[in-house]
Formats: C-alpha cells, structure tokens, sequence
C-alpha cells in the first residue's frame, strides 16, 4: 500500500503546473504510465489502474479497467479510508512480529542474538524523526534532457535522485497557480498516512519538485529487517498536446464498488471499512 501511495504522490507531482490539455507518457519501473491533464482535471491510467481527479473541487474516481469498477468520492474520504487501511496493515505487521518474538525464544543462543540485532535496527529506524537534506549534484542529461540533479537524504542516508528541467515541449504551459496551491493542500492531506515516504511533505521538498518538471526520479525502497532496499525508477518518457476530454471523465459502463475492491479486486472489505 505505501509503495502505491508513493507512486500515486510522485505522479501528481509530476503534473502540478500544467494548464492545457496533454497527454505525458511515464515509465514506472518500466510499466508505463499515462497522464491527461486539462486546466483542473486530470488523469492517470496504466493497465492496473486509473484515476480521475478535479483538484479544485478534490472529486475523485479510482478505476478498475479490467474488473470495470470504479470507486467515487472526495479526497478527504480517500485519505482517510487509506490511513484506517494502514493503520490495519500496521496492527496486523504488530502482532506478526510479536509472533516472531515469542518464537525466537525456542531458537539457539547465536541465532538470537542476530534476531534481536535485526529487531533493533528495524525499531530505531522505525522511530527515527525525519531530517531531511537537499543537496545539488551538478547537471546531468536524460533522454537528451538537460537536467539538474538533486540529491535527498533522509536521516543522513540517500533516499532520493530527482533530475529536474525545464526543456520540455509543456514547459510553456508550467506556472504557478490554482492547481498547484490545490495540489499541495491535497499533498498535505496524506502526511499521517505517507510512512517511510513522509519526507515528500516536507515544505523544501514540495517546493523544488514543484520548481520546474521532474524529468525523472530514483527511489530507495524502505528496508525490512535490517535488509537493504533496491531502487524504483519513474521517468519521463514522451507529451504530446492533445484533446484530452475523454479521458478525464467517468467512462461509460463501469458499475460502482466499495475502494478496496476496486483497488485489488480479489480481496474484500471488512464491514463497514473501505466503502
């Protein structure tokens, strides 16, 4: 859920200016992703999901293109349904690692040893309060976009890449107005919710990723037991102006749904959660 979260947080960031009608091609890890965008409405679609949203009235449907289902709201019900969603996640990974405590008992002295150094390490990173770094590493080309290359530390350890231009074919059309104010009053809204990724709601992060277009991000997934995380990459693949009408409104044939089914259609909501 985090991981998706993070991804649905960068995209908006990648589309907080723009004011006409453009369809801009991502690459999440290699599955692509497409973004329409017209004044204060746009969209995100890719083969796994697809979400509508007015920024400036925060009316949002999230779509399931295959099970076609959607779900409709406001934004303050989507955070909010998301933050008991992890806040569940949070209780049910509580009571697998007191699980694993007790089990750890019956282990052998050494093996342990080595488990409560692993249980330590998570816990303190867990509780750390984040500091965050913002450091400028030169310039740097990408796709023969000329970038500047920022670098982000959290807690002293490089989280985050960013390279940001603006030698852009949309970059006209990027400026400072009503949906970027909107966009980071919505950002504020998941602060409770962003976990490891809490960094993003930071004031001087906001205001650099909103300084021009994030032609391409690198992410350092969060660790697990002391584990090292990989990378995950989103990256600016193609724009092109276009009427985009179509794709930022509810489509046709699609039957409404509790969030979660929509968002994975193979689990189901609790009683009265995710509705």
């Amino acid at each position: 859920m985090k991981k998706s979260m993070g991804i649905v947080v960068l995209i908006w960031i990648f589309v907080l200016n723009l004011s006409a009608g453009w369809q801009i091609k991502m690459s999440d890890d290699g599955r692509i992703q497409e973004i329409y965008f017209d004044g204060h409405k746009m969209a995100l679609k890719d083969n796994q999901m697809h979400m509508i949203m007015d920024v400036k009235s925060g009316d949002m449907h999230i779509l399931n293109p295959v099970q076609k289902k959607y779900w409709g709201g406001n934004i303050n019900e989507f955070a909010e349904m998301i933050e008991q969603s992890v806040s569940e996640s949070k209780k049910m990974m509580d009571s697998q690692m007191e699980m694993m405590k007790q089990q750890m008992k019956n282990m052998p002295p050494q093996q342990q040893e080595m488990m409560k150094k692993m249980f330590a390490m998570q816990e303190e990173k867990d509780s750390a309060p984040v500091k965050l770094k913002i450091e400028k590493a030169g310039s740097e080309s990408v796709n023969g976009i000329t970038c500047d290359k920022y670098e982000i530390y959290v807690n002293g350890e490089l989280t985050e890449k960013i390279w940001l231009s603006e030698d852009l074919p949309f970059y006209d059309d990027f400026k400072e107005g009503e949906f970027q104010k909107e966009m980071l009053k919505m950002q504020a809204k998941f602060e409770k919710i962003a976990g490891d990724i809490n960094y993003k709601t930071n004031q001087s992060y906001m205001e650099l990723v909103s300084s021009k277009i994030v032609v391409k991000a690198m992410r350092k997934e969060a660790a697990m037991m002391g584990g090292g995380g990989g990378w995950s990459t989103t990256e600016y693949v193609s724009s092109k102006e276009m009427d985009v009408d179509k794709f930022i409104r509810l489509p046709k044939g699609y039957t409404q749904a509790p969030l979660m089914e929509v968002m994975n259609p193979q689990s189901k909501p609790m009683p009265g959660q995710m509705k």
